[in-house]
């Protein structure tokens, strides 16, 4: 009996152990646990119904559990379903013989779904704004997903759930009706979000990403991952930059290749704080449009530069985009300048923060040519230089820049401390030298150091011909300059004014009220000991009164180039300023002129061909030059010139519209019908001329009209002087 008894433990004891066997190895189908699963699913929502399929059970004898899972089960909400390879859970043996049976933990594998549905189904346990925005911003696009939860004793999901998954072709709807597609992986766990192998393509633009990081804190998100891009075409619509400096770019299309890292907190309020950004980017060519004329004179550039094959890196730093005031940017970038055949090297620096905004660039100028106008430099192409700029940019939108260095072999151009106000105009500086030798070949040496407010201009030799003829237009609106209250101190050895001459052991003093000259005294000689003085004063009733003189005014007349072969006389001038209009005297006294074109043409059509020959031949003469008129911006209004001389008299009135237009009449009279149509004056002609009458013709009334190069001359007989002509005349007789 002990030993049946026995047998039958045994045969038990043999099943259990094939039982144990086969359920370890192959399980067995039940639908014993569906309701278990169910139970587990629905308790969260009863609105959601489960399809499960047969229930396969493993066991794990060793680990006291058993697994069960269910084969392609189906959820359903709201008309619609989401599709899952498998469920699974591990339940431990115990609870087997529990009453109130219950799971461990739940492993969750998904089909491929509608990335729309999956939002929706999401939306019934968080139905907010946010859900509600991400349901309208997807379009379409599919996911796979793994879920891994286990749960506590009253079965709550405990915090150490995962989730991981793929989407594919996500296609979203911006509200500004731009479109994004993207496909990535990605994994969440308790306070941690991470995205891989992420592919995003935006109007055409396509961008890849490692991995992006999202961390949950107390009261924001940290996230913060890397962006790259291969060359792609960048549609210069979608730059957007606040200074604007993009505006002038001609490319359609930017090729740029980009490398970034960065970080960022947000809050629930979609509010971003604690922005950084490193990037690394490389732009095949940039088109930009020169707008400033001068500058295209200046280095013989097109109106469009191109910028090739730029590198540079951007770190980007901001507490908050409440206050980007607080910003920290910085750019480092190296290319080339290229414009017609010149190519050439640029280096730049740019940094900006709260208390700095900061722009350094240093080109290797050897292709381009340099062309100073002003002060007569040229540095010919293909001929090594350098220029360093160091330049602050100020709130109030002025330009403080530190250092300007030009270096081409000996010559050099320094300027420190030069401050450019918002309007574009210079309203001081510490320090310039120049030290170059001009296209005259003439070595200027001249420094301009600042103390305070005064200014000292020393040196021994400087061109200041152009500058000369600059400083001759009357419209203050030209000026580069905006200086406040300054005194200027001169002292110049040698200060050429033309080609040719040049004063020597300039003196003086010039005090600047408003930007303007309130007094200046400058006394100064040309080589052979003559004289030159210049004064401006300004009266009590804010009239400023200008006056030159000189008894060597060759150089000065001999700056018109349509006057030639100028000797001997003595010049005076002397000018008002009345607000901004000029009323100027010119006076010059016994000087004779060697050509004068449009005199030689007022001859020669006037038939007084020896007077002609005279003028081109030895010169004409004349005792007498006053010239009144009035100036304002580029209109010169010629209330009277005349001229009397031994040979011919003019009397002229007319205006000149600067580059445009000239309008001149009057009337030209040899000197012979002069004396005698005066001498025929009772008494006052027989005491100026004497008896004797002369012969010849009366004299003639001309016009002269036109653009400026292309002059049209009239002229016309006439039998009787005007009363103003006698009445000049007599004037210039009598003294």
């Amino acid at each position: 009996m002990i030993r049946t008894i026995n047998k039958i433990i045994f045969f038990l004891i043999f099943l259990l152990f094939i039982f144990t066997i086969y359920l370890s190895t192959f399980g067995i189908k039940t639908d014993r646990f569906n309701n278990i699963i169910e139970n587990q699913l629905t308790k969260y929502d009863k609105n959601i119904s489960y399809k499960l399929n047969e229930v396969k059970i493993k066991l794990y004898p060793f680990d006291f559990k058993i697994i069960i899972n269910t084969q392609k089960p189906e959820i359903f909400f709201n008309n619609k379903r989401l599709l899952f390879k498998n469920i699974s859970s591990d339940i431990p043996i115990k609870f087997l013989f529990n009453k109130n049976k219950k799971i461990n933990n739940l492993n969750i594998q998904s089909d491929t779904n509608s990335l729309k549905s999956l939002v929706s189904f999401v939306r019934l346990y968080q139905n907010n704004f946010n859900t509600l925005l991400i349901d309208k911003l997807i379009n379409k696009g599919k996911i796979i997903f793994n879920i891994k939860l286990e749960f506590d004793d009253n079965g709550n999901i405990k915090p150490n759930f995962l989730i991981n998954g793929n989407i594919k072709s996500a296609k979203l709807n911006l509200l500004n009706n731009e479109k994004i597609e993207s496909s990535f992986l990605f994994k969440i766990k308790k306070n941690e979000t991470t995205i891989e192998d992420t592919n995003i393509l935006y109007d055409n633009l396509n961008f890849n990403s490692n991995k992006i990081k999202i961390f949950k804190k107390k009261d924001y998100f940290n996230i913060k991952g890397d962006l790259s891009n291969e060359f792609t075409n960048l549609d210069k619509k979608l730059i957007k930059l606040s200074m604007g400096i993009l505006n002038y770019i001609e490319n359609e299309k930017i090729a740029f290749k980009s490398n970034n890292e960065f970080e960022f907190n947000i809050n629930k309020n979609y509010k971003l704080s604690n922005i950084k950004i490193n990037s690394s980017l490389e732009v095949k060519e940039i088109i930009y449009e020169v707008q400033n004329k001068k500058i295209q004179d200046i280095f013989d550039v097109d109106k469009y530069v191109r910028l090739i094959n730029h590198k540079f890196k951007v770190n980007f730093n901001v507490d908050s985009t409440k206050n980007f005031k607080n910003s920290e940017i910085i750019i480092k970038g190296k290319g080339d300048l290229k414009s017609k055949n010149y190519k050439d090297t640029i280096n730049y620096e740019y940094f900006k923060n709260d208390k700095k905004n900061n722009l350094i660039f240093n080109i290797d100028i050897n292709d381009h040519p340099i062309n100073l106008k002003l002060i007569k430099y040229e540095k010919i192409k293909k001929t090594s230089s350098n220029l360093l700029v160091n330049i602050s940019f100020k709130e109030d939108k002025s330009v403080y820049i530190k250092n300007i260095d030009f270096k081409e072999n000996v010559n050099q151009i320094e300027c420190d401390n030069l401050i450019i106000s918002n309007k574009l105009k210079i309203t001081g500086f510490d320090k310039l030298i120049l030290s170059f030798k001009n296209i005259k070949q003439i070595n200027n040496k001249l420094t301009i150091t600042r103390e305070t407010k005064n200014y000292l201009i020393q040196g021994s030799i400087f061109d200041a011909s152009e500058i000369i003829n600059s400083l001759l237009d009357v419209d203050d609106k030209n000026s580069i300059f905006e200086i406040s209250n300054n005194k200027i101190l001169l002292n110049v050895k040698n200060l050429y004014i033309d080609n040719k001459n040049f004063l020597s052991f300039i003196k003086g003093n010039i005090k600047i009220k408003n930007s303007h000259i309130n007094l200046l005294n400058i006394e100064s000689k040309f080589p052979d000991n003559k004289e030159l003085r210049l004064n401006i004063y300004t009266n009590n009733k804010g009239h400023k009164i200008t006056t030159l003189t000189t008894n060597f005014p060759k150089p000065l007349i001999n700056r018109y180039s349509f006057v030639k072969g100028f000797e001997e006389g003595h010049l005076d001038f002397r000018s008002v300023r009345i607000k901004n209009k000029n009323y100027s005297t010119l006076i010059i006294d016994n000087f004779k002129v060697q050509e004068v074109p449009i005199l030689a043409k007022l001859l020669t059509l006037a038939s007084l061909q020896g007077i002609a020959d005279l003028l081109t031949g030895e010169g004409i003469r004349f005792t007498d030059f006053e010239m009144k008129f009035t100036q304002s911006q580029n209109l010169t209004e010629i209330e009277e010139i005349y001229a009397i001389g031994p040979a011919i008299s003019i009397l002229m009135e007319g205006y000149i519209e600067r580059k445009k237009l000239t309008s001149l009449r009057g009337t030209l009279v040899p000197a012979t019908t002069i004396n005698r149509t005066i001498s025929s004056i009772p008494i006052l002609g027989d005491i100026l001329v004497g008896k004797k009458i002369g012969e010849g013709v009366f004299g003639v009334s001309f016009k002269i009209k036109g653009p400026p190069k292309d002059l049209k001359t009239t002229v016309n007989p006439i039998k009787t002087l005007t009363p103003r002509f006698i009445t000049r005349t007599l004037e210039k007789l009598k003294d």
